[in-house]
């Protein structure tokens, strides 16, 4: 072997190395960042706002079953309730690592290329057949036929989208 060969693979595994080592810096750094930081602190607010509308919630509950309070008065606090839920929830999202994302729309059944979709709404008339694979030959996107609750009659094919 050349010792140029030699020193060029060195330099380039230097240069690896000391990429590696800054992202590893980043990583040790991340937890203390000012990001990560304000958007913890917003989480706890959230959270801490939410516990005192739940409290709020609770007793005016109470009041509302004594009669002591208006309906109007209680469904209002419930609207904060469920708005602040909501803001309690996206704040704990904005800092969590994104390959904890969200589930697919589709669940992975054994087979590959098996999708096995969402169920039904339970208001919903039509139910859905068995899941159906996708086959190489008809392409990624296979059709999932529905039936009505009722009489066994097929009713139509829907693709299913990933």
């Amino acid at each position: 072997m050349d010792t140029g060969d030699i020193e060029s693979r060195l330099r380039e595994a230097q240069a690896a190395f000391l990429k590696r080592s800054m992202a590893i810096n980043l990583l040790d750094r991340c937890s203390t960042s000012p990001d990560v930081t304000r958007a913890r602190r917003t989480q706890e607010t959230a959270e801490a706002s939410l516990a005192v509308i739940v409290r709020q919630v609770t007793e005016t509950k109470n009041l509302l079953d004594r009669g002591i309070v208006s309906r109007n008065e209680y469904d209002g606090l419930v609207q904060q309730r469920d708005s602040q839920r909501n803001t309690a929830t996206g704040a704990g999202s904005t800092f969590r690592p994104r390959w904890n994302a969200a589930a697919p729309a589709t669940a992975a059944s054994p087979t590959s290329n098996c999708r096995t979709p969402r169920p039904a709404s339970p208001t919903s008339r039509l139910r859905p057949m068995a899941p159906s694979c996708a086959h190489p030959s008809r392409g990624s996107s296979p059709a999932l036929p529905f039936r009505r609750k009722g009489p066994n009659r097929l009713l139509r094919s829907m693709p299913v989208r990933d």
